[in-house]
């Protein structure tokens, strides 16, 4: 009886969280998905209590699959590229959701969803430019859309592995340094002194180089890891970074350049979002960036001569002359003189 008691009072607080969600602001919510449920007794008694108490239909459930569980770190869940056995788990979520989901009922659902129509951006090809893409384990994180829109404006992205390959593509114009997990590769990435080398001589010469969050940290002179041990990096920032046991600045934000860039003008803006543990001892001050949820704000990103490199990730349909800016720089960088 005890046990009938618990079901039942597990039932009634998914009920009160569902018409939270239902009461709290406009919605268009037409049914419930359950997931990690136990038991299919346990999914038919959360049915019939939501259609009791909120009158929402049920369109199936996922059981708990360990099996298919994902592990997580400070940055939470670890990236699909580190994930080997990604397609056998793929496969088994498959097969479940062919058992336990309603999927006639919520292809049926889907042709009530309201229609809507965009403008869709006039993007011109720019030049002909030739851009280094870092991507590896400690790179790996990207908006595909923003690698879409620089091919757009006239990019030939170049992948290369700041961990393994010895120097950028010779024939770069440009590079990109995506967010990721350098902070768990500072003996790699430390050891790899010819890297290293192209990279600082690729700053030199006036190369466009833009980081992001991780791509940021690669760029600094050092990283002092958790146990003080210092690891030499690209040196392009005169600065050092270092993990903390917390996340020091997360959400979303507004960006506004302070000064003519290699991106933009001053005064010019985009969205982005920022999350990460590590902090530096120069966040730089190109830029202002503005909390979207609060009133908090504060200066960022270093754009020193042809280097954009700070914290923020952008997604750069937020404003795609960034893109444009990126490629054009690339452009002026490849007809300098030899």
């Amino acid at each position: 009886r005890s046990s009938i008691s618990w079901l039942l009072l597990v039932s009634l607080s998914v009920c009160a969280f569902i018409k939270g969600y239902l009461s709290f602001s406009d919605n268009r919510i037409q049914g419930v998905i359950f997931n990690g449920v136990s038991s299919e007794q346990m999914y038919e008694m959360y049915r019939d209590m939501v259609k009791t108490h909120t009158g929402l239909k049920s369109y199936g459930y996922l059981p708990k699959m360990p099996e298919v569980s994902l592990e997580s770190r400070h940055l939470g869940l670890v990236t699909a590229a580190e994930v080997g056995n990604l397609k056998e788990m793929i496969a088994l979520l498959s097969a479940q959701a062919e058992k336990t989901l309603d999927i006639d009922g919520l292809l049926e659902l889907s042709k009530t969803a309201i229609s809507f129509s965009y403008e869709p951006f006039d993007i011109k090809k720019i030049a002909d430019v030739r851009i280094a893409v870092a991507r590896d384990r400690a790179f790996c994180f990207y908006y595909e859309d923003s690698l879409n829109l620089l091919s757009r404006c006239g990019a030939k992205l170049l992948p290369f592995s700041p961990l393994q390959d010895a120097c950028i593509p010779k024939e770069a114009d440009g590079v990109l340094f995506g967010g990721g997990y350098p902070e768990l590769y500072l003996k790699a990435l430390s050891q790899n002194l010819p890297m290293l080398e192209s990279v600082r001589s690729a700053y030199r010469s006036g190369m466009p180089i833009v980081g992001e969050c991780g791509g940021f940290l690669y760029l600094h002179k050092a990283f002092v890891a958790e146990d003080g041990s210092k690891y030499p990096l690209a040196g392009c920032i005169d600065a050092e970074a270092h993990l903390t046991k917390r996340l020091q600045r997360f959400g979303y934000v507004n960006l506004t350049a302070q000064s003519d860039n290699v991106l933009c003008k001053k005064g010019e803006q985009i969205p982005a979002h920022e999350f990460h543990y590590a902090d530096s001892t120069d966040n730089g001050s190109g830029f202002f960036a503005k909390k979207c949820s609060t009133s908090a704000s504060y200066p960022c990103i270093v754009t020193a001569g042809s280097l954009f490199a700070g914290y923020p990730h952008l997604h750069f349909y937020g404003n795609p002359a960034f893109a444009a800016g990126f490629v054009k720089a690339c452009a002026k960088y490849r007809r300098r003189p030899v």
